[in-house]
């Protein structure tokens, strides 16, 4: 019976062993230190996955268009690009006219500070940003104004916020931009040039653009900002990320 309940022991050890290894070995598989520990039951599972026995997932996985990469990008910045209407005298109750609205403004740090562009707002009035996804409104508190860019901050503790990088662009670059007034829109277009020494990336996009839209590449970086004095003639232009960061590092 001991021999009995020995075995039993052992073959059970043995399939668990087995399950772990194999599990361990196929998380880790394509290293180095991997092929040297690979099981000859988990080496006969990737040779029938490289012969095509076994399906391959990831080799079946479709790559990902423009088109969805894309959406995605938007997806993952849309949260950051906020509302800013003007507070009405007296009150402090949003009214939804479209009067009301001055541009958009996108958020930065995880403690609230927003860029705009300067042109929109002016530091003698008081101004109700909307954050998307977010019920409450808040009355922003404004910072400074520096490089054609104005700094607003409101009382929020967020990790939705835009996915700034460094300007990393070249002609021919496939670009969106989130704009819009009360409902988001997006509009997508190609990188014309890039002037790194004054931070202005011109592009081919047409149509009209709400001030402080977002330009973000296709991997969902944010690149750059819509304001006023970046513009050039018959081009959308944006003012760089870099130096939406130059100007946050100072006030950080």
């Amino acid at each position: 019976m001991e021999k009995i309940k020995i075995i039993v022991l052992s073959a059970i050890i043995s399939m668990v062993l087995t399950i772990t290894v194999g599990a361990i070995v196929i998380y880790n598989i394509g290293t180095d230190k991997t092929i040297e520990i690979v099981s000859p039951l988990v080496e006969k599972t990737k040779n029938r996955v490289t012969d095509g026995v076994v399906p391959d997932n990831k080799k079946n996985k479709k790559p990902k268009t423009d088109a969805d990469l894309i959406m995605d990008a938007v997806a993952k910045n849309k949260a950051g690009s906020a509302m800013i209407y003007k507070k009405v005298e007296k009150s402090d109750i949003l009214k939804e006219e479209d009067s009301n609205f001055v541009a958009r403004g996108i958020i930065v740090t995880t403690n609230g500070l927003i860029v705009t562009d300067a042109d929109a707002v002016k530091s003698v009035d008081k101004y109700i940003i909307i954050v998307p996804g977010v019920k409450e409104k808040f009355i922003a508190e404004y910072i400074k104004e520096e490089d054609g860019l104005a700094v607003l901050k409101i009382d929020i503790a967020t990790s939705m916020i835009a996915h700034l990088g460094k300007m990393k662009v070249e002609s021919g670059q496939l670009v969106v931009a989130i704009t819009g007034k009360k409902q988001m829109s997006i509009a997508t277009g190609i990188i014309v040039s890039a002037d790194n020494k004054n931070g202005i990336i011109s592009t081919n996009m047409v149509g009209e653009f709400v001030p402080g839209s977002m330009l973000i590449t296709k991997d969902g970086t944010v690149i750059g900002i819509n304001i006023v004095v970046a513009q050039k003639s018959n081009e959308v232009s944006f003012l760089s990320s870099d130096v939406i960061e130059k100007v946050v590092k100072t006030i950080e």
